[in-house]
């Protein structure tokens, strides 16, 4: 029987030091970037090709400085039933990436007066019990104490059924706290569909709907949408298991403001380069998201470059859904960015920490150290 893979992202099992200090947030287009020198492309390229295919990697790769791309390669197969190959215009499912453009969503409405970011979740969800000791802010930061145990069961239980976001919120009224608010990390499912019903209570419109007129028809992101059952766009992965099966394609509802939005590399660098140069937020509320909350390294929505054991200059964040694995980084300090979509699932520590981790030492590499002409 195949199984279903919850979409999830691993940052809490990432255990690395914490931060000792805020560091500097530079905004992406207010500084002066060195560019990656074009005699050094060369060998960067088939640095990372030959060690992609090392790691035997199945997907796109897209890297880019000053939102111009360096690389842009597909691997292996995007339907291994067919052998139709990967390319850079495949579309994947991105998992937890999708909490990204939610948290850009939520900050949007915070900067039109709609929200603030210390309302009480009981004001937007008024039947949810413990609504009055939680924050926005810290259903952004993974720090509302919710856990994730009944999202669990319920993808586990009925992966084919559709579920309404009012349904998703009333199995969530009785739920009970694993910690107080404000005190720990735990990365919470829930806690981002609570974020995408406030979404909708906010602009009076659904959040896929929200997400497409405010994100990706701005950013003419053509590539870019909702997945709820089958895929609806031409040249869509097929994602696999570990262990070489196809995954089911289940329905996404259950996936609601926390891991439902399919795109291509291409795509996600539009979406990077809009967010760090203020086109979709400003840049306050851009540094706002950015800036790690406690010792977590974890901000609003993005993961400290500190999780993977990089330089705080990296923002980044990893998403993982049945057959699909995906990866983006920016470095704010060099406009650089790397981006990896897979459709073969593997440990998502050692995708995120090892595969991308490996392509960012790469690039930083180069970049640091460019040959000479």
């Amino acid at each position: 029987m195949k199984k279903t893979i919850i979409a999830t992202l691993t940052l809490s099992t990432l255990t690395f030091g914490a931060l000792v200090g805020t560091p500097a947030i530079h905004a992406a287009s207010n500084v002066t970037k060195p560019a990656i020198a074009e005699s050094s492309q060369a060998s960067m390229k088939k640095a990372i090709d030959q060690f992609l295919q090392s790691k035997q990697f199945n997907g796109t790769l897209l890297v880019a400085q000053n939102g111009k791309i360096v690389m842009s390669k597909g691997y292996g197969d995007s339907d291994f039933a067919t052998q139709s190959k990967n390319n850079t215009d495949t579309i994947f499912r991105v998992g937890s990436i999708t909490k990204q453009m939610t948290a850009v969503a939520i900050m949007q409405l915070a900067e039109k007066g709609k929200l603030s970011l210390d309302d009480k979740v009981s004001k937007f969800i008024p039947e949810f019990k413990e609504g009055d000791k939680i924050t926005i802010r810290q259903l952004l930061s993974h720090t509302s104490g919710i856990s994730d145990s009944i999202f669990a069961a319920r993808v586990e239980s009925a992966p084919f059924e559709y579920t309404s976001p009012d349904e998703l919120m009333k199995m969530y009224y009785d739920l009970k706290l694993d910690s107080e608010p404000g005190t720990k990390f735990s990365y919470s499912n829930i806690g981002y569909h609570m974020l995408g019903y406030i979404i909708q209570k906010t602009s009076h419109t659904s959040w896929d709907n929200y997400l497409t007129e405010n994100i990706f028809k701005p950013l003419n992101m053509t590539r870019t949408g909702i997945d709820l059952n089958v895929p609806v766009q031409s040249n869509h992965a097929v994602g696999f298991e570990v262990d070489g099966e196809p995954a089911l394609f289940e329905d996404r509802s259950y996936m609601f403001g926390t891991g439902a939005v399919y795109s291509t590399v291409e795509d996600l660098l539009k979406f990077d380069q809009a967010v760090t140069s203020g086109k979709l937020i400003s840049q306050a509320s851009f540094t706002t998201m950015v800036t790690p909350v406690g010792s977590n390294n974890y901000g609003l929505g993005w993961a400290d470059g500190a999780r993977l054991k990089k330089s705080s200059d990296w923002k980044w964040h990893n998403g993982e859904t049945a057959g699909f694995l995906g990866f983006h980084a920016v470095n704010l300090k060099t406009n650089t960015e790397v981006i990896l979509l897979s459709n073969k699932n593997i440990d998502a520590n050692e995708y995120s920490g090892v595969i991308a981790g490996g392509v960012i030492d790469i690039v930083e590499k180069t970049a640091i150290n460019p040959e000479k002409p």
